[in-house]
């Protein structure tokens, strides 16, 4: 047999895990606004601070569900290996 994908718990969910904490390192902007202004360019920062509030949260949702993907992941692919290898013990003479 060949060199395969293997998994290790050990080292697999802290990689997984410090993949997650780095994307949570993300902070939700937050700008004060001047509500007596009607300039334009205040009026246009303050629609690309809200903009960029969104895409960090959709990013962070995005990030959660992916590390939770990849958890299930490893759990499958180990529950798989250890299939495989009772099937080869009883294949064995």
């Amino acid at each position: 047999m060949g060199d395969g994908i293997k998994y290790d718990a050990k080292e697999w969910i802290p990689v997984v895990q410090k993949a997650a904490k780095n994307s949570g390192g993300l902070r939700k902007v937050k700008g004060e606004p001047i509500t007596k202004t009607t300039l334009k360019r205040f009026t246009e920062l303050y629609t690309a601070e809200a903009k960029l509030a969104t895409l960090v949260k959709r990013y962070q949702r995005y990030a959660e569900k992916d590390t939770r993907k990849m958890l299930a992941a490893g759990r499958k692919k180990d529950t798989e290996d250890q299939q495989y290898a009772a099937d080869i013990r009883q294949l064995r003479p």
